[in-house]
């Protein structure tokens, strides 16, 4: 009965439950089979959690990834075009260089994401 009762609370989702295999015949062997599935089992269901966990982190990197992306192209594509139009010798051609170098950088940054 401990046996079934153990099974009946495994199926119920209660990773702990073990049973105590009694003697050395095959209700023993049983016992320790259950166990050993049940261990099993715990690990498999620990492991899908990890994984479940990590797809849900690439999720949102890549969420946050494309939410980024989106204004730093905006950023080059406009300080290019003001950086083409300002006259050579103007100060704010290094400025806008710089703004240039930065974006790209974050847009490398995100990808590595």
């Amino acid at each position: 009965m401990e046996l079934a009762e153990a099974n009946h609370r495994l199926a119920q989702g209660d990773m702990s439950v073990r049973v105590e295999p009694y003697g050395r015949g095959e209700i023993s062997s049983l016992g320790r089979s259950f166990n050993y599935m049940a261990e099993t089992l715990r690990a498999t269901e620990s492991e899908l959690l990890h994984k479940e966990n990590l797809a849900s982190m690439g999720q949102l990197a890549a969420g946050v990834a494309h939410e980024l992306n989106n204004p730093l192209s905006t950023i080059l594509l406009y300080s290019d075009v003001m950086y083409k139009d300002a006259p050579e010798g103007d100060q704010r051609r290094e400025d806008l260089k710089m703004i240039m170098d930065e974006a790209q950088r974050c847009k490398i940054i995100v990808a590595n994401l």
